[in-house]
């Protein structure tokens, strides 16, 4: 027989249930919102570290840039501020960090290329080995005799592929190159003797210096301008005043006479024909072992080494000595392309071309050449007990003709 159910029994135990559920119920809405709160703190401590990410990374930024403008020069987005140097047409650089300042100019499109007139001139300096290579290229452009340089009817002409292995042509060009040698002794003697120059776009042209009797031609005429009775009587005759006259006397005197044809020209043709001289010499001496070791391949290798490298140094102290040409710009106080600077340190300054001053004009002045030649002239003078000073620009006959095509 089955026992009946006490409601009364199972009351007390639904009340509690019915008491305690909403009590359930709301410490579970009391979870859910203090979860909410949890989760918009981590929201927003999550967006507080990525603006404050994004802050230092404005601010490193900034420094970086305010570094690289310290280390470059500082920028401005002004065209006006621009240094008016880099907008003259054949400006170029005058050392690296000046090369990385107008190459930053320009990549900030700062300057149109309309303006940018030195555009092309925005070039790596060459290395050492190249300026080295360089320097030997002008030096034995300046009288016959490298193996691979031939003179010809006036005009010299560069020809690595020259026969060298042939023994009449190889002892034949050391004969031929001393007697031309030669012929330079008693045109620097004269009216003057020519030399060959790489230009810019790298193809030989050719000029003239003035000879020893044109230069003592030329002090005559000098004198007799000053004087009113000489060619240039007609332009002395224009000038106004008596002050005038007087100076344009004192500079036909002083300054083109006696400075520019005596003091300057006569030591320089001088100077050109010992050059020329002692390059006779040498090419003579050459024929021996290129008649003997010059039979075989390793012995001309030998052989043109030595003898060119002999070549390059002999016109190297010829430059260094005074009055040379290394001489002229190394002791040179200013030019007229930049007027009056302190001598030494402006030479260091030049470009390596582009220049109008005749002391500059045909030679690729890279920085190897400005030690090299700075160093020999500052021993000259020490040695010679002279004092440097303002040296003038030499006289110089231009052929604006190529006379041997590209030296490359």
């Amino acid at each position: 027989m089955s026992e009946a159910i006490n409601p009364s029994s199972s009351a007390p135990n639904l009340y509690q249930w019915q008491l305690r559920v909403p009590k359930q119920i709301d410490k579970i809405n009391m979870q859910g919102v203090n979860f909410q709160d949890n989760l918009k703190q981590v929201q927003q401590q999550q967006q507080y570290q990525e603006e404050n990410s994004q802050i230092i990374e404005q601010k490193s930024k900034m420094q970086r840039q305010q570094h690289r403008q310290k280390i470059i020069s500082p920028m401005k987005s002004n065209i006006n501020v621009l240094p008016p140097q880099y907008r003259k047409s054949g400006y170029k650089a005058k050392s690296v960090a000046e090369y990385r300042r107008m190459k930053h100019y320009n990549s900030k499109k700062m300057v149109p290329k309309s303006q940018l007139k030195n555009k092309g001139y925005l070039q790596e300096p060459p290395s050492i080995i190249k300026q080295m290579k360089m320097y030997a290229q002008d030096q034995l452009l300046k009288n016959p005799g490298g193996d691979f340089y031939e003179y010809e009817n006036g005009n010299m002409t560069y020809n690595p592929d020259y026969d060298h292995s042939d023994f009449n042509k190889r002892v034949g060009k050391d004969i031929k190159d001393a007697v031309d040698d030669v012929k330079g002794v008693f045109k620097s003697l004269l009216n003057g003797d020519d030399y060959h120059y790489i230009d810019a776009e790298g193809k030989i042209q050719k000029a003239r210096k003035i000879g020893l009797t044109k230069h003592i031609e030329n002090f005559i005429g000098n004198c007799f301008d000053a004087l009113g009775i000489g060619k240039e009587k007609g332009a002395q005759e224009q000038q106004g005043s008596f002050l005038e006259k007087i100076g344009h006397a004192g500079k036909k005197i002083f300054v083109d006479a006696i400075v520019k044809d005596v003091v300057l020209g006569v030591p320089q043709s001088m100077l050109d024909a010992g050059q020329n001289f002692f390059s006779a010499i040498l090419n003579a001496l050459e024929v021996v072992p290129d008649a003997t070791i010059g039979n075989t391949e390793m012995g001309r290798k030998i052989t043109t080494k030595v003898f060119d490298n002999a070549q390059i140094g002999i016109n190297y102290i010829s430059d260094v000595m005074p009055t040379g040409e290394a001489w002229l710009r190394v002791n040179a106080a200013g030019s007229k392309d930049d007027g009056f600077k302190l001598p030494i340190l402006y030479n260091l300054r030049t470009p390596q071309e582009g220049m109008k001053d005749m002391r500059w004009a045909h030679v690729r002045n890279t920085d190897f050449r400005k030690i090299i030649e700075t160093i020999g002239t500052i021993f000259s003078d020490i040695k010679t007990h002279m004092i440097p000073f303002i040296s003038a620009e030499p006289e110089i006959n231009i052929n604006p003709d190529s006379a041997g095509g590209s030296s490359r």
